[in-house]
């Protein structure tokens, strides 16, 4: 369930990327939305971090 969440993030991601880019070319990006992105994006990230470090951590219990 898990990585599949993570594929869905992704999907999103790329989705957004690729509308900013249709709205970059048309002349229509406003700085507010990439601001925006910019700081979503930042959380995105460092929720991964955190995911990342409880994912170790089980994997570490697991192995006993």
């Amino acid at each position: 369930a898990l990585g599949t969440e993570l594929g869905r993030s992704g999907n999103n991601i790329n989705q957004l990327a690729k509308h900013a880019n249709i709205l970059n070319k048309t002349g229509k990006l406003d700085e507010s939305i990439i601001n925006r992105f910019n700081v979503l994006f930042a959380d995105y990230i460092k929720s991964q971090q955190e995911m990342e470090v409880v994912i170790r951590k089980i994997i570490r219990e697991a192995r006993g």
